[in-house]
C-alpha cells in the first residue's frame, strides 16, 4: 500500500508540474531539476550525519553517493539551460551536447568516489572499528535507511512521470541511478540487521564494498551512455521505418543514423526511390518523409535525407521481360542501358550490314512486342555491332 501511495504521489506531482507548465519543456527541466537537487540535499545530511553518529562506513559511503546525485542533479539543470540555449554561428545545431559532455566528466568523479570507498571499506575488514550497538542509535539508522529507501523510489518514479513529458536519455539515466541507490539503501539496511542480530562487525565494511562497486558501475554506465550520444548512434526502430516506408514513392530506406544533441537529435538516412522520378517529385517525397517524422517523433529537430535512385521491383520485371524479348531476336548481337521508369529506352547492336529498312522493320517488331505489357513510350537506339560505347 506504501508503494502504490509514493506511486500515485510522485506521479501527481510530476503530472501538476507538466499541466501548469505545458508544452514548456525548458521550465519543466528547470523545475524537476531543482526537486532533485532539494531532495538529495535532505538526504545527503541525513545520511551523511547519522553514518558519522553510529560509526558505519557504509552508511557514510551512501551518504557519498547521494552527494553525487546532488552534483549530478546540478550538472543536469546547467546542462537543460545550456542545451535550451538557440542555435548560434558557432553552434549551428545548438548547445545540447553540453549535457553528455558534464555527464562524462562527473561519472568519472563518481567512479573514483567509489573506487576510493571500495577501498576505505576493505581496509576496514582488518581494523576493530565498529559500529555502535545501542537500540535508539540502531533504530534510528534504520529509519533514517526506510526514509531514504521511499524518497529515492519516489525519486525513480518522478523522473519517469517527468520524462513523458522531456524525452530525455539524461533524465532516463538518472531515473536508474535512483534505482541503484534504493538497491543499496537495502544492502545498508541488511548490514545493520545482521550487525545488531549476531554481532558481526564486518558486516558494514562488506556492504561499503558493495556500495563501491556499484558506484563504479553507475559511473562506467553513464560513461558509456553519455559517449555513444557524442559519437552518434543506429537508430534501430523498426516503427520508424514502417513509418518511412508508409510514404508513397518510398522503395527502402537503409542506414538510419540519430546524432543526439541533449533531449533533440537530427536524423540521418538514405531513402530509396524509383530512378526514373523527376528531381521535383524525389523532393516531394523526402518533404512528405520528413513531415510524418516530425509529426511522430518530436524528439527530431531536422532530418538530413541523401535520395537514391532504385529500380522498383515492377521496373526490374520489366526490364527482364524486355531482355527476354531481345535475346530472342538473333539479329541483335548486343543490347545494354537498358532504362525503365515512366517510358523504355534502350540501346541494341546489328550487324553493319543491315539496312535502314530491316533496323526499321526490328525496332518496330520489338516496339510491338514490349508493348504487350508496358503501356509507355519505348525508344530503341540502333547502333552498328563493334561501335564503342
Amino acid at each position: 500500500m506504501r508503494s502504490f501511495n509514493v506511486m500515485a504521489l510522485s506521479g501527481a506531482l510530476a503530472h501538476r508540474i507538466a499541466q501548469r507548465y505545458g508544452g514548456d519543456e525548458r521550465r519543466i527541466s528547470y523545475l524537476s531539476s531543482i526537486f532533485n537537487i532539494v531532495a538529495n540535499c535532505i538526504l545527503f545530511i541525513v545520511k551523511i550525519a547519522t553514518g558519522i553518529l553510529i560509526g558505519s562506513i557504509a552508511l557514510v559511503g551512501d551518504g557519498i553517493d547521494t552527494l553525487f546525485d546532488v552534483v549530478i542533479a546540478a550538472v543536469m539543470l546547467v546542462g537543460f539551460v545550456v542545451a535550451f540555449k538557440p542555435a548560434d554561428k558557432e553552434h549551428p545545431f545548438g548547445h545540447g551536447r553540453f549535457e553528455s559532455i558534464a555527464t562524462i566528466i562527473l561519472s568519472m568523479l563518481l567512479m573514483i568516489s567509489g573506487a576510493v570507498l571500495a577501498y576505505e571499506s576493505s581496509s576496514r575488514l582488518f581494523t576493530d572499528a565498529v559500529m555502535s550497538r545501542e537500540l535508539w542509535v540502531e533504530l534510528w539508522a534504520m529509519i533514517v535507511v526506510v526514509f531514504n529507501v521511499l524518497m529515492k523510489y519516489f525519486l525513480v518514479r518522478f523522473s519517469y512521470a517527468i520524462n513523458r513529458e522531456l524525452k530525455s536519455e539524461s533524465v532516463e539515466a538518472n531515473a536508474l541511478n535512483y534505482l541503484g541507490d534504493v538497491l543499496n539503501s537495502l544492502v545498508v539496511l541488511a548490514s545493520f540487521v545482521v550487525y545488531y542480530l549476531t554481532g558481526f562487525q564486518h558486516m558494514d565494511a562488506i556492504a561499503g564494498i558493495f556500495i563501491g562497486l556499484m558506484i563504479i558501475s553507475v559511473g562506467v554506465r553513464f560513461v558509456r551512455s553519455a559517449s555513444s550520444q557524442l559519437m552518434g548512434e543506429a537508430y534501430n526502430d523498426e516503427a520508424l521505418k514502417d513509418l518511412i516506408l508508409s510514404v508513397d514513392g518510398v522503395t527502402g530506406v537503409h542506414d538510419i543514423n540519430r546524432h543526439s544533441y541533449g533531449p533533440r537529435g537530427v536524423l540521418a538516412m538514405h531513402l530509396e526511390v524509383g530512378e526514373g522520378l523527376s528531381a521535383d517529385k524525389a523532393h516531394a517525397i523526402t518533404e512528405s518523409v520528413e513531415e510524418k517524422i516530425n509529426e511522430r517523433y518530436k524528439d527530431i529537430d531536422s532530418t538530413v535525407i541523401h535520395v537514391e535512385p532504385v529500380h522498383t521491383k515492377e521496373e526490374e520485371e520489366i526490364e527482364r521481360k524486355i531482355t527476354s524479348i531481345i535475346r530472342r531476336h538473333r539479329e541483335i548481337r548486343s543490347f545494354h542501358k537498358i532504362r525503365v521508369s515512366g517510358r523504355v529506352d534502350f540501346h541494341i547492336q546489328v550487324d553493319s550490314t543491315m539496312t535502314v529498312e530491316e533496323a526499321h522493320g526490328l525496332v518496330h517488331q520489338l516496339k510491338k512486342e514490349i508493348s504487350s505489357f508496358f503501356p509507355g513510350d519505348v525508344e530503341v537506339h540502333v547502333e552498328p555491332y563493334g561501335r564503342k560505347r
